[in-house]
């Protein structure tokens, strides 16, 4: 079985959220333009996302609905669009050149960011702040003295500029397995410069360009941050979007609330931008994020309206009651919830059960519970040999972990690990998308469900319909193996049908091995190669194992991408993607 490359923590992260605007509302008749870019699928499958395409969508809609643009006035560049060329050649030709002094201008991007060493000695902190387009790993990062430049060919406009990464190289943005929060991380650990010769052909004048001497602040653009540079960003499911919720970054959401109605406290019909950054704050506060918006200019010289005075044919602020009291968490959970962590639920029987117990409960993953229908596993304690032991099962009375010490001390060190991997197993059982006519069914070849060292394992899998199939497995060690696509499968994409892994004319055969202990495997199964590719993951080449693992971050980032695409699901028609699952033991 074939471990593989898996996605650091799917790098979500909280760069600073800039609205760059002019105080003095739209003028009659101002031209509106907009360049929205949003990446989720990096081509390295490390740096792959979830939500930010959802959040460039989402504000199109808003921007449309209500702030009075055409579709024809926004351009959005989506995943392998958004190369760093594409970026600016658009800026300059859509924002820049596509406007006039009091026209009002939009740039929004949903990606990675990065700090690194200021090369010019212009930044106080000696760093600059670097967005990632989509071939960052070829062509460098975008650096804030780049950007600078073009935003200096904007002057006279409202210019509202959201940049929703982060710049910490810390930060997280819910969807992966943290000590903090479940989430998604926009973190890049190894950024790139674009190269001098590379960064001079980026300029402005390689577009017809010519922004002055100068830098800025420029009048009238306004600064908006998701959070402080050593702050976490969260995501959540944003169910204002979607009943069901589908991923958004946490700030992207509260924005998209304010900017619909609500930010307008004072009933005015009318949003400041002190509003709605206190709006953003509040909200925040209230549902306990320790994250806190960045504002420059100050927020209390705000005064002036963001993108609406109102404009005509937009909708008037919606009547919403005010932000909910700091603290409390009622009124937050009406458009947005964060995803849960996730925790194994024990019990404990036999003696010294309370002892074991009480070491255990230091372990912040692990949770104890009464009763069979919320518990994982259920563990027996025991004299051994040794002195003591303790064997877990699942529901099914399969065994998951069993270790043995003389003390209870060390007997909790022992099952950490094991623990750890159940968890992240349980973490895969649990990935689940609404059913479909579009169907995957995975089980063992005469349904068994134990092995013993060196038996061979047959896997069957039929689908509904012609997909791109995944099938992912999790040892009893917590290591993750990419049983299908691999090297010898020529691709994954299979004909309706019922298969065999290995098939009969296969070079290759899968077998128990240790570590024993309960094995769970998954099928994934995606409708089209857009899909495929968010969840594709790469093999190395002649061989099942791949270089490196990281089995957290990998199920962090299937779970954002099997959400991402399942919240297309309905019940009436095939769906986007389907899943399976089933677990079996291995035995010396």
């Amino acid at each position: 079985m074939g471990r593989f490359r898996c996605l650091p923590v799917l790098a979500r992260v909280c760069i600073f959220f800039a609205l760059f605007l002019n105080l003095s509302g739209i003028a009659q008749g101002a031209r509106l333009k907009a360049l929205l870019v949003g990446i989720n699928a990096y081509p390295s499958p490390k740096d792959r996302l979830a939500g930010c395409v959802n959040d460039c969508l989402f504000l199109k809609k808003i921007l449309i609905g209500r702030y009075g643009f055409r579709d024809t006035d926004i351009v959005t560049l989506l995943d392998s669009e958004a190369t760093g060329r594409k970026i600016l050649e658009t800026f300059a030709m859509h924002l820049a050149k596509g406007t006039n002094p009091g026209d009002t201008a939009v740039l929004y991007f949903c990606g990675h960011g990065f700090r690194v060493a200021d090369r010019d000695g212009d930044e106080p902190d000696g760093q600059d702040e670097s967005i990632a387009p989509w071939d960052y790993e070829r062509n460098g990062l975008l650096t804030d003295d780049l950007l600078d430049r073009y935003f200096a060919t904007l002057q006279g406009r409202t210019f509202f500029c959201v940049i929703d990464s982060c710049f910490s190289g810390s930060a997280n943005r819910s969807l992966s397995f943290s000590d903090q929060t479940v989430g998604l991380t926009r973190v890049l650990k190894d950024p790139v410069l674009p190269s001098s010769a590379t960064e001079k052909e980026l300029q402005p004048q390689a577009f017809g360009l010519q922004p002055p001497a100068m830098k800025g602040p420029w009048p009238g653009h306004v600064f908006f941050g998701a959070s402080r540079d050593f702050e976490p960003c969260s995501e959540c499911l944003d169910v204002e979007e979607d009943p069901a919720g589908v991923p958004s970054g946490l700030f992207s959401a509260m924005l998209r609330s304010g900017l619909r109605g609500p930010a307008d406290t004072d009933k005015n019909g009318i949003i400041v931008y002190r509003e709605l950054y206190y709006y953003i704050r509040s909200r925040l506060n209230a549902a306990g994020f320790k994250q806190i918006p960045q504002c420059s200019p100050a927020p209390e010289d705000g005064t002036s309206a963001v993108l609406d005075t109102p404009i005509p044919g937009s909708k008037r602020a919606i009547e919403e009651k005010p932000p909910a009291v700091r603290g409390t968490t009622a009124s937050y959970a009406r458009f947005c919830k964060p995803y849960e962590r996730k925790k194994l639920n024990l019990s404990l029987a036999g003696q010294p059960s309370a002892l074991l117990a009480d070491e255990l409960s230091r372990l912040d993953f692990l949770n104890f519970v009464d009763g069979d229908s919320r518990r994982d596993l259920i563990g027996l304690v025991d004299r051994s040999r040794r002195g003591k032991r303790v064997i877990f099962a699942d529901s099914a009375g399969l065994e998951v972990v069993k270790a043995d010490a003389r003390t209870v001390e060390q007997l909790a060190h022992e099952l950490e690990k094991p623990l750890r991997a159940a968890l992240l197993q349980k973490s895969l059982f649990d990935l689940t998308v609404p059913e479909t006519p579009f169907q995957v069914n995975l089980r063992t070849k005469g349904g068994k469900t134990s092995f013993r060292h060196r038996e061979n394992i047959v896997y069957s899998f039929a689908v509904s319909h012609d997909c791109y199939l995944f099938i992912v497995g999790i040892s009893p060690d917590g290591s993750v193996n990419m049983l299908f696509p691999n090297p010898y499968s020529g691709g994954n994409h299979v004909t309706a049908g019922t298969y065999e892994l290995p098939g009969p004319s296969d070079s290759f055969d899968f077998q128990a091995q240790p570590p024993f202990g309960r094995d769970v495997i998954k099928a994934i199964a995606v409708r089209t190669e857009a899909d495929a590719r968010k969840i594709g993951l790469p093999i190395k080449p002649g061989a099942f194992v791949s270089e490196s693992v990281q089995p957290r971050e990998l199920v962090a980032s299937l779970s954002g991408e099997v959400v991402e695409i399942g919240s297309g699901n309905t019940d009436n028609q095939p769906g986007g993607i389907a899943v399976a699952d089933l677990s079996y033991l291995t035995m010396p």
